[in-house]
């Protein structure tokens, strides 16, 4: 069914086009006017095409105008806390050892709930897989890093924000958006049919890379 998605599309913009030239030639014959073909067109090819163009020029502009990384205060760290989700020795590693994910600084501890249980995570000694898990009781850490997906209403595109708050007095210090599109309408419901709408299908803009250490950068960088 996958493999059916780039059909189908095909066939969506041929007959579109096809019945946009079809219908406007036509309109020129039955008016016999040379005008009639000039407007019978564009309006039967936005009847089409124009939620999908539309959809694109949105998401793109959305990008251009919101996406990337937007810091409104720097301030230098030892550790975080990660509040959403669940936060296990993975997702640990990728902050706290410098060979993982070419980073070449790193935090000296990160903080997250794991199975409704408090956690603090340190690099141990023994290499990059070394990852000391300790329970606590509340956090240490004075900023958090926030995830959520943010839906920008009919014209299709979304947003993964990633934002650092102050745990005390909830300040935002910085934000960073990157946005997601699959289509309008048609290409949307052609998607769904053929299975073409999995993880890892949309298309994304705005550049998050250095996030968040960009808002937060650990005390040794």
């Amino acid at each position: 069914m996958l493999l059916i998605f780039p059909v189908l599309l095909l066939g969506y913009l041929l007959l579109g086009l096809a019945v946009s030239i079809g219908i406007a030639r036509w309109a020129g014959r039955q008016f016999q006017s040379r005008i009639a073909p000039w407007v019978v067109f564009p309006v039967l090819f936005a009847l089409f095409f124009g939620d999908e163009i539309y959809g694109y020029w949105h998401w793109q502009n959305l990008c251009k105008t919101q996406g990337g990384l937007h810091v409104y205060k720097r301030v230098p760290v030892e550790g975080f806390f990660i509040s959403d989700g669940s936060v296990g020795v993975g997702t640990a590693r990728e902050y706290l050892k410098p060979t993982y994910g070419g980073r070449n600084s790193f935090y000296k501890f990160v903080e997250g709930k794991n199975n409704d249980q408090l956690h603090r995570y340190r690099a141990g000694p023994g290499g990059e897989f070394d990852i000391q898990d300790e329970a606590i009781d509340k956090p240490f850490s004075l900023y958090a890093m926030s995830e959520k997906v943010v839906s920008y209403g009919l014209h299709h595109a979304w947003s993964d924000e990633r934002s650092i708050y102050s745990m005390t007095t909830q300040e935002r210090l910085g934000i960073a958006r990157s946005f997601g599109y699959q289509g309008a309408t048609v290409v949307r419901f052609l998607r769904a049919i053929t299975g073409a709408d999995r993880e890892g299908s949309a298309s994304y803009c705005g550049d998050t890379r250095g996030f968040p250490e960009a808002v937060i950068p650990p005390v040794n960088k």
